[in-house]
């Protein structure tokens, strides 16, 4: 029997990244990347009073599992920039 060294991902089953802005990121994530709002969780009182994050998820390339996350807190700056070079190279790549 031959044994495979390397790993291998079956699925993802979600994944959330924090923004301190949720129109921006919706006009990010809805807009440009075409998302659209699967289910929305915790926008309640206790979202409210910060108790638990309040999250977006987006059905995003066929796939329900995408979401954004309100922090209260601000996102570094170092962050910021790394997602700033994420976005300029998916815009010159969509001009294509």
């Amino acid at each position: 029997m031959t044994r495979n060294e390397k790993v291998t991902i079956e699925r993802i089953d979600h994944g959330v990244i924090p923004s301190n802005d949720l129109g921006r990121a919706h006009r990010f994530w809805g807009g440009f990347m075409g998302g659209e709002i699967d289910h929305l969780t915790n926008l309640n009182i206790r979202g409210l009073n910060r108790e638990v994050p309040q999250i977006v998820f987006y059905t995003l390339a066929n796939h329900k599992g995408w979401g954004v996350a309100l922090q209260d807190f601000p996102i570094s700056a170092s962050h910021r920039a790394r997602w700033k070079a994420w976005s300029t190279a998916l815009k010159s790549q969509r001009m294509i």
